[in-house]
């Protein structure tokens, strides 16, 4: 398999789909790169409105994970 897009909705994505995906690619997930692209489903204003929320959310601290570049480093190894 060179290349494969998979298109899932918000209720398909769960465990088990990467499950599947792992049986698909016999568990060898080391020689694999993934990338995950979200699309938000919505009006335009109401995309605008979740980003504005999440930009207030962030500035007061809410919801939001916060880690050093090293921790950061450790994390993605």
């Amino acid at each position: 398999m060179k290349e494969a897009t998979l298109n899932v909705t918000g209720a398909e994505f769960n465990s088990g789909l990467i499950e599947r995906i792992k049986v698909l690619l016999n568990g060898d997930l080391k020689d694999f790169e993934f990338q995950i692209r979200i699309k938000a489903k919505g009006s335009r204003e109401e995309i605008r409105r979740r980003i504005e929320e999440a930009a207030a959310e962030m500035e007061r601290g809410e919801n939001t994970v916060l880690f050093t570049a090293e921790e950061f480093d450790r994390l993605t190894k």
